[in-house]
């Protein structure tokens, strides 16, 4: 009985000890980002999709993409609503693209048929990936 008394103590102080090491040794351990690093990349990617979405808004507010992508049946309300719900990396594809085609737009009368093919492209993706 002594025995297994003995080896019963010996089995708690060992997990106890393991325990308390394992809290230090985790303790010690620093994050590898703290609080005030998540909450700056949060924010930083937070106003990059803002200013994403607000390019492609601005080139679906011209007059004369919204005729052109009426005259092909599409809905720029759509295309607007879907530009609100998106985020990240396809945001920023599609806002890499509205700024090319709105400083296309804004050169000249060479470049806006070029300008407004990839545009109309660019909106039947979006109301194809709102649908």
């Amino acid at each position: 009985m002594r025995v297994r008394r003995s080896i019963v103590a010996l089995g708690l102080s060992i997990a106890l000890g393991t325990c308390a090491l394992g809290t230090s040794v985790a303790a010690a351990d620093p994050h590898v980002a703290d609080p005030a690093t998540l909450d700056a990349a949060l924010a930083a990617r937070a106003h990059t999709d803002a200013a994403n979405r607000d390019a492609v808004l601005n080139v679906l507010d011209r007059r004369d993409v919204q005729d052109a992508a009426a005259a092909m049946g599409l809905d720029v309300a759509t295309a607007e609503h879907a530009v609100r719900q998106m985020t990240g990396d396809d945001l920023a594809a599609l806002a890499q693209s509205a700024r090319a085609a709105d400083a296309d737009l804004a050169g000249g009368a060479s470049t806006v048929t070029i300008s407004l093919t990839t545009l109309l492209l660019v909106l039947i993706l979006i109301v194809l990936i709102a649908k």
